[in-house]
């Protein structure tokens, strides 16, 4: 018999109920079914609709234990239904008087849910607060609740994420001088560039649309040389910003040029912007797509939001835009897929433990692990043949492969869009944050393989290769020309590296059925403080728990 094994996430509130973006550290694995119900098809019908909600309602409201654990419980129902409301408010056929007391009973569910957080000292939620708070314009609820949230002082990590939920929540309600004092606080927290990149990414766009640019581009000019290379988006921000600003941007063009020059084969990236042919021009949308809302799913996980889904194929609809200072850089759905699973997975640890995350989603795509058993979606797993054969080919047809492979991975082997599943949290965030905290720039550069494995015990490089081609001018395609041009390496995987990840303090005990099969990889990326759980037994040692831990699989 085949042997399940599942993707060990960060969700602590919700690994097995919403897997909230804003909720990590599971405290077990998901063991529910590979597949569930596609949510969009539930969500039709206003009576199957009505009934799942009642029943979620029922279930937050059943008495718990008066320990921490029946705390725990009713925090995680009151999320899971506060999930379901605003996915419903968000993809249901509702007319505005009937989704305003929906979304109104969505946001006090999540305010109780952190309410019960907070009494333990964690602070949870601050996202879906900050988004329904604002989508109903209220403004009371937002400063009452992110009060108590941001008086956790012992929960740093996460209060980081609630200054710049609340940061970016003040800005929309167009309270520039709060949101200053909160992005400021968050960008003052992490002194270190790359721990720090969100908060001086969102701080300077906030100053940006503040007719402030001067102030921005202090704030990027923190970054070095090295920072821009990892981070397109980066780069791409503060060019713009010189350019608007009458800078002389001489070397920033041609820093931008060889940028440009080596990412063009990459895949899963579109056109990169050329703010020379369009400095004094609105960025237009060529596509038509909107930059969608976020919006999430109850569990299984479904990712519900057709317009960034790489298991959907309209004609035309090949590429996600993100409208950026610069023009509109162009990402597969796939990557924003793949970005979206790192966000909700990992998005508070730290950077190197979200590359991790992302190379476990490559060896899942390129590794068969039998005989130690496989993943759904996976390489050598169920539901992987018929899966890649539906899912879409994707923008390039060179990389079609990669892109089938990858998809199938992070979305748990289903094909169609709200179908749900149990191995990696897929739900939808939106492509602005994505762009602004840095996954999307991380899943480009896992996928073409431009960064190593950090894997401190088996690292694993994936090597491109060289070769003349003729290519055309993706500005002026009349012009061809040929380049000397990198080949990534898509397509291999670490066959010893991390399969699965949890990102909270737990025992990891080896697989006791096959020899190898199941190794501890141990702590990458750093970690903040923790304590080693008393089940823990003394031996093997210590090394065998913590946060940001990775499993590694394969025989020998």
């Amino acid at each position: 018999m085949q042997k399940r094994c599942w993707l060990i996430t960060s969700s602590v509130v919700l690994a097995l109920s919403a897997g909230l973006a804003n909720a990590q550290q599971a405290d077990g694995l998901s063991d529910g079914p590979a597949r569930g119900v596609n949510l969009l098809e539930l969500f039709e019908s206003p009576q199957t609709a009505k009934d799942f909600l009642e029943s979620l309602r029922a279930n937050a409201a059943q008495p718990r234990r008066q320990t921490s654990e029946g705390a725990k419980e009713k925090q995680e129902a009151l999320a899971r239904l506060g999930q379901a409301l605003s996915d419903y408010t968000s993809n249901g056929p509702l007319t505005e008087p009937e989704r305003l007391p929906l979304q109104r009973e969505a946001l006090s569910s999540f305010v109780s849910a952190a309410d019960i957080a907070l009494a333990d000292g964690r602070i949870r939620y601050s996202d879906k607060v900050a988004e329904l708070a604002y989508g109903l314009r209220d403004r009371s609820v937002l400063d009452s609740t992110f009060a108590r949230l941001l008086q956790a002082r012992s929960d740093e990590r996460y209060r980081y994420f609630a200054l710049l939920d609340y940061g970016r929540a003040l800005a929309k309600f167009d309270d520039n001088s709060q949101a200053d004092q909160h992005l400021l606080e968050a960008v003052q927290m992490r002194p270190d560039l790359e721990d720090g990149f969100a908060a001086r990414m969102v701080y300077a766009w906030h100053l940006r649309e503040t007719a402030r640019s001067p102030e921005a581009l202090r704030v990027l000019d923190e970054f070095g040389p090295t920072n821009r290379q990892h981070h397109l988006s980066l780069a791409l921000f503060r060019q713009a910003l010189m350019h608007s600003l009458g800078a002389d941007t001489t070397e920033v063009d041609r820093e931008m040029d060889e940028m440009r020059q080596s990412l063009n084969p990459a895949s899963g990236l579109g056109p990169i912007p050329k703010l020379s042919a369009q400095v004094a021009s609105q960025p237009i949308n060529r596509i038509g797509l909107p930059v969608a809302a976020a919006q999430a799913g109850p569990p299984p996980w479904s990712h519900n939001n057709t317009a960034d889904d790489s298991r959907t194929y309209i004609l035309g609809d090949l590429w996600v835009p993100m409208i950026t200072p610069a023009g509109v850089i162009y990402y597969s759905k796939m990557v924003v897929n793949t970005a979206e699973v790192v966000w909700n997975e990992a998005h508070t640890e730290p950077p190197t433990a979200q590359y991790e995350v992302a190379w476990a989603i490559r060896n899942r795509a390129t590794q068969n692990m039998s005989p130690c058993g496989t993943y759904y979606g996976a390489q050598g797993g169920t539901y992987t043949t018929t899966c890649r054969l539906l899912t879409p080919d994707g923008p390039q047809p060179w990389a079609a492969a990669t892109n089938k492979a990858w998809s199938c991975v992070v979305h748990g082997g289903t094909v169609y869009p709200g179908e749900s599943q149990s191995q990696m949290v897929d739900i939808h965030k939106d492509i602005l944050t994505l762009w602004l905290y840095g996954q999307l720039d991380l899943v480009v550069q896992v996928v073409n393989g431009m960064v190593s494995d950090p894997n401190p015990q088996d690292p694993f490089t994936a090597w491109p290769s060289s070769e003349w081609i003729w290519v055309q001018d993706p500005w002026d395609p009349s012009i061809v020309y040929p380049q000397w041009i990198t080949v990534y390496d898509t397509w291999s995987g670490n066959p010893r590296g991390a399969q699965e990840w949890r990102g909270s303090n737990y025992c990891a005990t080896p697989d006791p059925g096959y020899t190898n099969c199941k190794k501890p990889i141990g702590n990458v990326g750093g970690d903040f403080p923790y304590t080693v759980p008393t089940s823990c037994p003394v031996a093997p040692s210590p090394t065998y728990n913590g946060d940001n831990f990775f499993w590694a699989r394969g025989a020998g």
